[in-house]
């Protein structure tokens, strides 16, 4: 199974095309997408493991007067490990610390078959609005207190969450296939 990462790193190379391991770095740890903690040495290790376990091929390129350049893009065998990913639903867990990994979730749904679209949206539906409920029923025990806003702004982040899942299924759901 894909880390986190490792599943950044394919999104990426998919959605964007070939790149060496420095325009992916730049793309992974600035803003505004900062899909990893962490920097170069993260990007460069992820891809390092993709590659020796056939999920990324690499084109070395040489250059005159300056090191040679290798330039990766996603094999067959990753696309197919991304894709089993992709249809992973996210725990809690994930979804409370690694916000921009739900955000790649989200944008790659499409990619899966209608019937993994439904299945992971619906999970993912149920697992957001589970988490809603408790998370709630949390900040009513404490009273909210002196973190009000901060209740109220991740509970804000949750409903958009939540919307946004039901506005993909919709869409996922309806008769606009895969490109």
């Amino acid at each position: 199974m894909l880390s986190n990462v490792e599943a950044c790193v394919i999104f990426y190379l998919r959605t964007i095309g070939p790149m060496t391991g420095y325009d992916l770095t730049r793309h992974l740890t600035q803003y505004p997408v900062h899909c990893i903690e962490g920097g170069a040495s993260t990007v460069y290790a992820a891809v390092n493991r993709l590659a020796r376990q056939g999920y990324l091929v690499g084109d070395v390129i040489p250059q005159k007067r300056r090191p040679t350049k290798t330039v990766w893009s996603v094999s067959p065998r990753g696309r197919v490990a991304f894709l089993r990913w992709l249809a992973r639903p996210l725990s809690v867990t994930e979804y409370r610390h690694h916000r921009p990994v739900f955000e790649v979730k989200c944008t790659g749904v499409m990619l899966l078959r209608k019937a993994g679209r439904r299945a992971f949206l619906e999970g993912q539906i149920r697992l957001l609005e589970s988490y809603r409920r408790s998370f709630s029923e949390f900040a009513r025990g404490t009273g909210l207190g002196v973190g009000r806003l901060a209740w109220e702004t991740s509970l804000s982040q949750i409903d958009r969450d939540i919307d946004l899942l039901y506005a993909l299924r919709g869409l996922a759901l309806s008769d606009v296939e895969r490109r």
